[in-house]
């Protein structure tokens, strides 16, 4: 009873070699269905091919207005959606006003490259109708991008 396992040895891998943060709180609107930026990027360049890099992200204030529609949030990477990470988000099933106060998520992605990446946060509808917006009267979303040695 209240015995707890142990592991003895030398630790390996895991620092930290860089930090990177953005943030915005600058309101953006769409009222296509295009994937559209949130105002967050973050450019990293990796200084090995097996460093792994931790993405942390949350998006404020989304919503939905004027029609039954709902918002979805993407991690990507050079330009490449790598994690939809809100799906169906504000949606009422109808189309009544609908917001949510935020969404985040974390990621590790293994890009095994050395060469300068971008990873940025878009946001979307799923249809035609009405409109969508993040940081609702300015609300403040960040990101944060980790290079984690190996």
């Amino acid at each position: 009873l209240g015995k707890v396992a142990t592991r003895r040895g030398t630790a390996g891998g895991g620092k930290i070699l860089q930090v990177l943060f953005d943030s915005t709180a600058t309101q953006v609107e769409i009222t296509g269905t295009a994937q559209t930026a949130t105002g967050l990027s973050i450019a990293i360049t990796p200084s090995a091919t097996s460093s792994k890099i931790a993405i942390f992200a949350n998006i404020s204030s989304i919503l939905k207005k004027d029609g039954d529609t709902n918002v979805n949030l993407n991690l990507t990477r050079g330009g490449s959606g790598i994690s939809n990470f809100g799906a169906a988000l504000a949606d009422s099933g109808s189309t009544a006003y609908n917001s949510v106060a935020g969404q985040g998520i974390s990621y590790l992605d293994s890009p095994s490259s050395t060469s300068e990446l971008t990873y940025a946060v878009t946001f979307g509808k799923g249809n035609a109708s009405g409109a969508a917006r993040v940081q609702q009267s300015s609300g403040m979303s960040t990101m944060i991008v980790m290079e984690i040695g190996a």
